[in-house]
């Protein structure tokens, strides 16, 4: 959210520092839940397609901010 009385006037919170530690525990999670899987799975498609999948989505992460300037 874009805190700017003008943009956006009903932001509820500017909390740069958080979103970024949100961000941090996102990919955190990503990468230890890949470890589980990779270490569980009996088959080298699954942990292919799954480590793909969450480093696609790990990289998206940074692109939203790209797409509305």
């Amino acid at each position: 959210m874009v805190y700017d009385s003008i943009e956006n006037p009903t932001a509820v919170f500017n909390y740069p520092v958080l979103f970024l530690a949100l961000i941090a525990a996102f990919k955190i999670g990503f990468v230890v839940l890949g470890f589980f899987i990779t270490r569980k799975s009996t088959t080298d498609l699954k942990m292919l397609g799954f480590w793909v999948l969450a480093m696609i989505l790990l990289s998206l992460t940074e692109a939203p901010t790209l797409l509305f300037c």
